[in-house]
């Protein structure tokens, strides 16, 4: 699968939730008596106005940002991208940082940043990045939760957006003793399209590489976290690492990448 250049070899994280009893739980076996409270927000700087939603307490951009600052793009220099997806950003644009913290490390980890976010907004760290993966996760249907924890694969069918995404066959090698062929079928149900059941309208946006490709369009999405990691041994041009949130048609990962690629942004409120 054609990702972002890897730094170092990261394992899928374990999701973990501080959860009240109140909470909804992350097995699907509860799911919460809740409605998704929907506004919108104007960003000042430019005149843009972006939906949002409310997920387990904190209130999310429905929409990938697209504000205009250097090393920022458009998907394949198409402004009609930019409409479409937002716009990709390196880390330290993202950030509102200055380009020498490609090569530096920031210490960010835990901390909240407006970056490129509007006033009263900042750039998610990888704990609410989980506190909505979660959330999401409560409200699986039981038989499509089974399933795809059976097989190993995505728990965000309600985030997705309701058209865009390419349905592809996954690649990867199936367990829990289904067929190739029913796999690819119950896959093709769920992983096509989502519900957007909570009204966070993910989109398959694609990215930029390290290799100044872009890569992934109507596939994958990536969304840089505020977390930032230190790579041991060394990266020439590229010592730190951010931990990016994956979302592609058949799994949701958190993984270390180079400062340089560019990627998307979603905001949330202070």
């Amino acid at each position: 699968m054609d990702k972002v250049k890897l730094l170092i070899p990261v394992a899928a994280v374990t999701l973990v939730c501080s959860c009240g009893d109140d909470e909804p739980s992350a097995t699907g076996s509860k799911f919460p008596d809740y409605t998704p409270k929907f506004g919108t927000v104007f960003d000042e700087r430019d005149g843009k106005t972006y939906r949002t939603t409310v997920i387990n307490g904190l209130e999310w951009m429905a929409e990938n940002l697209n504000y205009a600052v250097d090393s920022s793009f458009c998907y394949n220099d198409e402004p009609a991208y930019c409409e479409k997806y937002g716009r990709l950003y390196r880390w330290e644009s993202a950030m509102a940082l200055d380009t020498t913290a490609v090569n530096v490390r920031q210490w960010t980890e835990g901390k909240k940043y407006q970056g490129v976010c509007p006033q009263g907004w900042h750039l998610p760290t990888k704990d609410e990045w989980n506190s909505l993966i979660l959330f999401a996760l409560a409200w699986m249907r039981a038989d499509d939760l089974a399933f795809l924890e059976e097989i190993g694969y995505i728990k965000w069918y309600y985030l997705k957006s309701k058209d865009g995404w390419i349905n592809t066959s996954p690649e990867n090698d199936y367990n829990g003793g289904y067929s190739r062929d029913y796999a690819n079928y119950r896959m093709s149900e769920i992983t096509k399209n989502g519900s957007d059941t909570l009204g966070f309208s993910l989109l398959p946006s694609g990215w930029r590489n390290d290799y100044q490709k872009y890569v992934k369009e109507g596939r994958c999405a990536a969304f840089w976290t505020s977390d930032e990691r230190e790579i041991l041994g060394g990266v020439a041009d590229n010592y730190f690492a951010i931990i990016a949130n994956y979302f592609c048609y058949e799994y949701h990962d958190f993984e270390s990448v180079g400062k340089e690629a560019r990627v998307s942004v979603r905001c949330v409120k202070d």
